[in-house]
């Protein structure tokens, strides 16, 4: 009887449990009331600070929130008109407008951009309107500062690359390629904003819209009208004004180009477009080699032209320079080779870069249309130039590195008149030789009451290229000089005036002034020097002729010696192959 009471009790309990697991169980009631977000709340740090503003101010606040923290920061700014038509900022704050633009921050203070007027004597009057947000997303009470803000548009400024032309500055004609280079890395243009009635000591960036207008024919026909390339940075909304504050212009065709600048600061009030010219030269084989000419002969022979027979040599007892006489010949005997060669008139210019005594300047427009420059130097006393006023290495060293090719044939090219040893400097004149034919040193005979002119030819260091004898007809050309000498004869009474002429001995079998030269290491020598004296000669199988090139770049050589001494068959196979080399690309 017990034991079915149990049994009965047991399935009771079992039935009671499954219909709780069934059910579930009710929730027991909070107790209490609920706790309420807090908003944060937010205050102006600068109260003192002046209302007027001649740029944007920078302005300061902080907050607090009880029960979280703040994430970030919201303003707008709106015109006084506009307040005021709304029924004052106190209003405006109690019941904000929809429709306007916050500008959300994350820090205490932030830079606000005004409202200002093109009128640069009235301040624009405006209300900033701020408030804080929490981390549960309420929003504090909006505050408010009235604030106006005066401007004055900035001041903008072109660099362009010039030069001083007495005592005015002018364009300095820019060597232009499509595209960068080991050895030309674009034109430069800078350009330089002021808003100092405003902002005092150091200046904003500002933000710049760059054009370029051309290319026009000359100066007189710049103008900004028409077409134009421009800068723009596509990572900013406005994309046509861009942060930077340089650029280095490449693609531009030649003539002249008109590059316009102007700057706005932060009230986006625009400054006066500035102007800068360059003067452009793009090589003609980049884009037009129809009108590329092969070869310009670049004339820097210096002939004397002594007013009597008796006229001295500051060299002494030595070779003179060619007569002026000898000039045509000079001309034709170039001429003539380049003709064997395959290159006739219409293939070549000739320019003359001497005028007397006088050195003159290389224009880059007698350069840009000509795939090869020659330079003949023939004459022993004056090297290439490169002072103000009559740049002539410069010049070619610019036309190099845009891809110009180079052959120096003379005496002395770059000798400090000095003689003996002679090392290159690597800027200022004479540096071409070392920037660009690779010449270390050269070894030039000192000046002497005699000249033994020894150099009787060159010895070929390459199978293709003949050993090389003196043409001697020519080399006797140079023994022209005579000096008259002034005594008195006391034998007589009265003492007499005795005038004595000598005519100096010939030089036919040795040239005077042939330097020889060593080499940095990047350039192949052609010839060696060949001496009269071979055993005993300091200048015996030098270096006299070599020749360089920059793969992808410029290609020079330099002859110490005129091949208008030389043989005229054996120049002429010399000039074959040279032009070969130089337009084998």
């Amino acid at each position: 009887m017990n034991r079915n009471k149990l049994v009965l009790t047991a399935l009771v309990a079992a039935m009671l449990l499954n219909l709780m697991i069934l059910t579930g169980c009710n929730e027991l009631p909070y107790k209490g009331q609920e706790i309420t977000k807090t908003p944060p709340s937010i205050f102006w740090s600068d109260i003192q600070r002046d209302p007027r503003n001649s740029r944007n101010p920078t302005l300061s606040w902080y907050s607090t929130d009880p029960d979280g923290k703040v994430l970030d920061y919201q303003f707008v700014v709106v015109l006084d008109s506009v307040v005021t038509r709304l029924g004052g900022a106190a209003a405006v704050a109690a019941n904000f407008p929809s429709g306007y633009q916050w500008t959300t921050v994350h820090e205490d203070s932030a830079t606000v951009p005004l409202y200002a007027s093109s009128d640069e004597s009235v301040y624009v009057e405006q209300y900033v309107f701020l408030q804080a947000m929490d981390d549960d997303s309420l929003y504090s009470d909006i505050i408010y500062k009235s604030l106006s803000r005066i401007n004055h548009p900035p001041t903008a400024y072109v660099d362009v690359p010039t030069v001083i032309d007495g005592t005015r500055r002018w364009p300095d004609p820019q060597w232009c390629l499509d595209e960068t280079t080991a050895t030309w890395k674009g034109i430069r243009v800078a350009w330089v904003g002021k808003d100092s009635i405003d902002i005092t000591g150091l200046q904003p960036d500002f933000e710049w819209q760059i054009r370029v207008y051309g290319p026009f024919p000359d100066s007189v026909s710049c103008d900004t009208v028409g077409p134009y390339m421009f800068l723009y940075d596509p990572t900013r909304s406005d994309s046509s004004w861009v942060m930077t504050k340089e650029y280095k212009f490449r693609n531009l065709e030649t003539g002249w180009h008109v590059v316009y600048a102007r700057c706005r600061d932060d009230a986006y009030v625009p400054s006066v477009p500035a102007r800068g010219y360059l003067n452009v030269f793009e090589p003609t084989w980049v884009r037009h080699p129809e009108l590329t000419k092969s070869i310009l002969f670049a004339n820097h022979n210096y002939y004397a032209a002594p007013a009597g027979p008796y006229v001295d040599s500051i060299w002494g007892i030595t070779q003179s320079e060619l007569r002026n006489y000898y000039s045509d010949e000079v001309r034709n005997f170039y001429a003539q080779l380049v003709d064997s060669a395959g290159y006739g008139p219409a293939d070549y210019d000739w320019a003359d870069y001497t005028l007397g005594n006088t050195e003159l300047p290389v224009p880059m427009s007698d350069l840009y249309d000509h795939r090869l420059i020659i330079i003949l130097d023939t004459d022993y006393s004056k090297a290439l130039e490169d002072d103000v006023g009559r740049y002539q290495e410069t010049a070619y060293k610019k036309y190099l590195d845009v891809g110009g090719k180079i052959w120096i044939i003379g005496r002395r090219s770059f000798d400090n008149l000095q003689g003996g040893e002679q090392n290159m400097p690597t800027n200022g004149k004479h540096s071409i030789a070392f920037t660009h034919f690779d010449l270390s040193a050269i070894y030039s005979p000192r000046p002497s009451l005699v000249d033994y002119a020894e150099f009787a030819g060159a010895i070929s260091a390459m199978p293709e290229f003949p050993n090389l004898q003196l043409d001697t007809t020519r080399v006797a050309q140079l023994n022209w000089q005579t000096r008259q000498f002034v005594s008195l004869d006391t034998s007589h009474t009265p003492w007499e005036t005795v005038f004595t002429n000598y005519r100096y001995h010939t030089f036919s079998h040795g040239l005077g002034g042939v330097d020889f030269l060593t080499r940095l290491g990047n350039s192949e020598t052609i010839y060696k020097f060949n001496s009269l004296y071979a055993d005993t000669s300091r200048y015996h199988y030098f270096p006299v002729a070599i020749r360089k090139e920059v793969e992808g770049s410029y290609k020079t050589s330099y002859f110490c010696f005129p091949l208008y001494f030389i043989r005229t068959d054996q120049a002429a196979v010399v000039t074959r192959n040279m032009l070969a080399w130089f337009f084998e690309d």
